[in-house]
């Protein structure tokens, strides 16, 4: 019984470190200046399971917005915060949980 309790601790542990390095990336439009990523950023920051938002803004086409979780989230909790920020979502994606910001 010990053995298997300690087992599951080490996959609960597992699943924990995984989800906080968790990566999703979505495509977003409407974003046009810095003005709308800081916009969009404070919004996200609202949501306690985001640690790092990254957006790559393109303008006159879809941008794209990396977010890394601390904690599982519903990606429509995500989509929701982006479109009451005034966005659209045209695409996303969950990205291999082992990669980083920094490894791109």
């Amino acid at each position: 019984m010990r053995q298997t309790s300690a087992s599951s601790g080490a996959a609960l542990q597992h699943n924990l470190e995984t989800h906080m390095n968790q990566q999703l990336s979505y495509s977003v439009t409407g974003l046009s200046c810095s003005g709308c990523v800081n916009s969009l950023t404070n919004q996200l920051q609202e949501l306690d399971a985001i640690n790092n938002i990254e957006i790559d803004l393109v303008s006159g086409a879809a941008s794209r917005l990396t977010i890394t979780l601390t904690t599982p989230v519903e990606d429509s909790v995500v989509q929701t915060a982006i479109t009451d920020a005034g966005y659209s979502v045209v695409g996303c994606a969950p990205m291999d949980p082992t990669t980083t910001l920094d490894s791109r």
